[in-house]
């Protein structure tokens, strides 16, 4: 069975950052999703894990869609995130909780912080 969409949510599950990254790592293996949907807000979560989640992530070439409630990421840990999660050839949408983000819109807030460094 090559499963292709995920939607899972672990919100308010006491989930601390060493594993959600493991989760991460093991979602790896499932390379063909082209559409995962996770919420682990209300977790113990920092910038790091959500970064090295991302890098994990990164990997599944064929995801097309990305939905992902982490709480509140943002400024350079949520570039981090982005840059790593746009490794990904066909991503074309990030859902998160502060909003539904194009590609173009992706790339464009990475290279407008990248340019105010």
């Amino acid at each position: 069975v090559q499963l292709k969409s995920l939607r899972l949510n672990f919100g308010s599950n006491l989930i601390y950052p060493e594993g959600f990254v493991r989760f991460g790592f093991h979602l790896q293996s499932l390379v063909q999703l082209t559409d995962l949907s996770l919420n682990f807000s209300n977790n113990f979560l920092d910038s790091g894990a959500v970064v090295k989640f991302g890098e994990h992530v990164g990997t599944l070439a064929q995801l097309t869609a990305l939905a992902l409630d982490v709480g509140g990421l943002s400024g350079s840990s949520l570039t981090a995130f982005v840059n790593e999660i746009l490794r990904i050839p066909g991503l074309q949408r990030l859902e998160t909780r502060d909003g539904t983000f194009s590609r173009s819109e992706m790339e464009e807030r990475c290279r407008g912080i990248a340019g105010q460094s």
